[in-house]
């Protein structure tokens, strides 16, 4: 009995282990590293006027595909949302339909896209070329429901590339503010 315990721990415990090196997650997601944020990973974008009820679009980072294979992202989402926004989706872009990357947004503003009547690419997951950016963005639809007192950070990214998933945490940051 005592030899059957301790050989359940140790299974446990490789498998613990072993989650950190790498292997399978519970869900199945492999750690990736495919991706590549660019300088948009490295800053903080902000506004300190915003007001409840706006809406606002976050970009998440333009994908680069720094691997040698083709990848498809099948999912994104912010890690840290702070109180007071409420996300209302994750719709993907092209960037000809608006004329790059607007990295925060808000819903209405002239000279900026009417992000609400564009084509979300999302649903069929975002095809990105082996060692080129992707030709699509992910944005992040926010709606001011309070105060906000901390930026909103962290984007992940869950992809397959050549019949594996892949999960990636890419950094990223935006502040809100309202306005005094």
């Amino acid at each position: 009995m005592r030899t059957k315990i301790v050989l359940a721990l140790v299974v446990v415990a490789v498998g613990f282990l072993a989650g950190w090196s790498g292997s399978p997650a519970f869900d199945g997601r492999r750690a990736g590293e495919a991706i590549h944020g660019g300088q948009h990973a490295q800053g903080t974008v902000g506004y300190d006027h915003a007001r409840v009820g706006e809406e606002w679009w976050f970009a998440l980072p333009l994908p680069y595909n720094q691997s040698s294979r083709p990848l498809r992202i099948t999912k994104v989402e912010l890690i840290d949302v702070p109180a007071g926004l409420e996300v209302a989706g994750y719709p993907a872009f092209d960037l000809d339909d608006t004329d790059g990357v607007p990295l925060l947004a808000k819903e209405g503003v002239p000279h900026m896209p009417r992000f609400s009547r564009l084509v979300d690419h999302s649903a069929a997951g975002v095809v990105v070329e082996p060692n080129s950016f992707s030709g699509y963005y992910y944005a992040a639809h926010l709606k001011i429901t309070g105060p906000i007192r901390e930026k909103g950070q962290g984007c992940r990214f869950q992809y397959e590339q050549d019949g594996e998933k892949y999960e990636q945490i890419v950094g990223c940051a935006f502040a809100l503010r309202l306005e005094k």
